[in-house]
């Protein structure tokens, strides 16, 4: 994840890989911005014979005190490639 400063906002960018855009969350509440994601692993069939399973389900979050300068009005997300791009 990489945070930098410009002029009057934030950029957020974070690596997400596996993660669908549905299962990302983002919010910011007084000032704590935090970003959700998960994996799911798919479900297997009952014909299905596991040989060797090495995939897991994976939740993670990370949180940011961004302070209360910052207002949810002006967020604006971008997931495209595994990638999300916040800018604030």
């Amino acid at each position: 994840m990489d945070i930098t400063e410009q002029d009057e906002h934030y950029n957020i960018v974070a690596d997400l890989p596996g993660v669908k855009k549905d299962d990302v969350n983002v919010v910011l509440l007084d000032g704590i911005l935090t970003i959700e994601a998960k994996t799911c692993e798919e479900s297997k069939t009952e014909k299905d014979k596991i040989i060797r399973k090495e995939r897991r389900s994976v939740f993670f979050s990370r949180s940011f005190n961004l302070g209360k300068s910052v207002s949810t009005k002006n967020i604006n997300a971008n997931f495209e490639d595994c990638i999300l791009t916040l800018s604030l």
